[in-house]
């Protein structure tokens, strides 16, 4: 006890008896307050983990939701467009069709000649399509 606080302690007994009583009797709340302390943390991280890992299954079903109904989704509006085209071609080639029946008959062409003319037509562009690709 070479320090001016040990010496002090030594002239005074009472006063050092009582720092040990109390240092003694502090030492049980300091050390459950820092195992509370401890516990807390401990458990404020496994929380954590937890609350995560229940956010993240939230999130996984809300995906596994929300996919198969952009599935649907998709799959009726290529239904749509399909159906869409569909319409619009068959419409298309019955008016080309009705249009060489009509010109045949203001022209007074065979509709075999016609026939063969759209084929060579068809033919001509065919042929130039491949010259340009080739």
């Amino acid at each position: 006890m070479n320090t001016r606080i040990g010496q002090y302690l030594s002239h005074h007994p009472f006063i050092a008896l009582t720092v040990l009583v109390f240092s003694t009797m502090a030492a049980f709340p300091v050390g459950l307050f820092l195992i509370f302390t401890l516990v807390t943390i401990i458990v404020a991280a496994v929380g954590f983990v937890c609350f995560e890992a229940i956010m993240l299954s939230v999130a996984g079903l809300t995906l596994l939701c929300v996919l198969p109904g952009l599935v649907l989704l998709s799959v009726l509006v290529s239904v749509i467009f399909n159906a869409c085209y569909s319409a619009t071609s068959s419409m298309y080639n019955c008016y080309t069709q009705r249009m060489v029946i009509i010109s045949t008959l203001y022209y007074n062409v065979s509709v075999l000649q016609a026939y063969i003319y759209i084929t060579i037509t068809n033919f001509s562009v065919l042929l130039s399509y491949q010259e340009r690709k080739a």
